[in-house]
């Protein structure tokens, strides 16, 4: 059996204290299990009992085109709508209160593992009802904006859509795909120009340590069904929850399923992409054998390292034994890697420094 042994290079995992203007962040740090979301508090309630999702063990993972990596921590959520009995949506509450700030930057991780655009999958940010404009007759909370893809006969490609009911729903869609696992990020600016609309900009794997190209941004602009300026929110203070929703199996379209991870609600674009520079890997380069490998890298005083491994390059298992903290004066250290495990095609491993 040969495997095929690819070393990553400084994943960081986020541990320390989030920043005053990081106004959420998710890294679903929960008990793994089916149907597990419902135990954690944040995301207890559901439009549908009995349709929940399941926490899985294992980050996703995002490295951008120069091999710089997304910090992440916790485990990931599955929303997948095949074997429930409806929709699945679950809410968290939001408070903006904090936020004063002219824009509002959104991240997450992603990767639709069933399903098409046909039906939907996406977090929404949820208003009161009637604060989205022109109102609509039914008395709940209305959707002014979400991330994913909306119930369409449009290809899969992840979009920021405004207006989920049926009036001035807009759309950006980029040509990413939905079953590709990716970073999505998205600007929100309300009331631009004085005016009533909000602008939406969204960018689908940007690199990290940078500003998003205006240029490579998608953006769209909240109007009515007649094309007039239209309001989803007035203030910040508007959007007061979350929900991550996958829609079932319906006439004949087949139901949605998605993997997400890493949500994150920021002030900044460097509070969405928080990432850290990589670990130096230290030759010679490890050989796979049947016993396993040697790895080997220098450590950073005070910084806390771990070695995983990985076959999917999706969930990624953490060897505790690998765990330690860089002492002043440290050049190197090492750790075992055992055998990939039987029958794998692929072995990876990365070693993980926590800031």
């Amino acid at each position: 059996m040969k495997y095929l042994a690819v070393i990553l290079l400084g994943l960081m995992a986020s541990t320390t204290p989030l920043v005053a203007s990081t106004y959420f962040y998710e890294p679903f740090a929960y008990a793994v299990g089916e149907d597990a979301l419902t135990a954690a508090e944040a995301w207890s309630t559901v439009r549908n009992p009995e349709s929940e999702a399941d926490v899985e063990a294992g980050s996703l993972a995002y490295t951008d085109a120069l091999g710089r990596e997304l910090r992440t921590a916790g485990s990931k959520v599955l929303v997948d709508t095949a074997d429930e009995l409806a929709e699945v949506r679950h809410r968290a509450p939001l408070d903006l209160s904090l936020h004063q700030g002219p824009v509002l930057w959104i991240s997450l991780l992603a990767l639709q593992t069933a399903g098409d655009a046909r039906r939907f999958i996406n977090l929404a940010f949820m208003t009161p009802d009637n604060i989205v404009q022109p109102s609509d007759p039914d008395g709940d909370e209305d959707e002014a904006f979400s991330l994913g893809v909306s119930s369409s006969a449009d290809p899969s490609g992840w979009s920021v859509f405004n207006r989920s009911q049926t009036n001035g729903r807009q759309v950006a869609r980029s040509t990413v795909p939905t079953d590709q696992m990716s970073l999505v990020l998205v600007r929100v600016e309300p009331n631009i120009d004085g005016g009533e609309s909000e602008r939406y900009t969204l960018w689908v794997n940007p690199l990290l340590g940078t500003p998003p190209p205006e240029a490579e941004g998608l953006s769209i602009v909240s109007v009515d069904a007649g094309g007039q300026p239209a309001s989803d929110f007035n203030d910040w203070t508007d959007l007061i929850g979350m929900r991550i929703g996958a829609g079932t199996a319906r006439n004949g379209l087949p139901a949605a399923s998605w993997l997400v991870d890493e949500i994150r609600l920021g002030a900044d674009w460097t509070d969405a992409l928080p990432w850290s520079p990589p670990v130096e890997w230290l030759p010679p380069l490890p050989v796979p054998g049947p016993e396993g490998f040697v790895v080997t890298w220098r450590p950073a005083p005070g910084r806390t390292d771990v070695v995983e491994s990985s076959t999917d390059l999706v969930t990624w298992t953490p060897y505790e034994a690998s765990r330690r903290t860089g002492q002043e004066g440290e050049t190197s250290t090492s750790f075992t890697v055992p055998a990939a495990p039987g029958g794998s095609t692929r072995f990876l491993v990365r070693v993980r420094r926590e800031p």
